[in-house]
């Protein structure tokens, strides 16, 4: 059985997904979740993010990427509050 990358691997953070070569373009696009805030924030969840964040920067590192570009992850509909993800 394959094991499910999306599944939680440590305290909620989750391995990333990497999708080649997307549009025949030469570019990655690599998934990644973060945490369920509920419009609540603490130590425990910024870590969580900071997990979330630093696998798909490691990856990018192994696949020697020039530049990346991150959304509001975790914003939105998982309810963590803007300006503590941008930040």
């Amino acid at each position: 059985m394959t094991p499910n990358p999306m599944k939680p691997k440590d305290e909620g953070c989750y391995q990333p997904i990497i999708f080649n070569d997307v549009d025949s373009i030469q570019m990655h696009l690599i998934h990644t979740v973060g945490p369920v805030c509920g419009g609540e924030w603490s130590d425990e969840l910024r870590e969580k993010l900071f997990k979330a964040l630093m696998a798909p920067l490691k990856k990018a590192e192994d696949l020697k990427v020039n530049s990346i570009a991150f959304p509001a992850v975790s914003a939105g509909i998982y309810g963590c509050p803007l300006e503590n993800v941008v930040n």
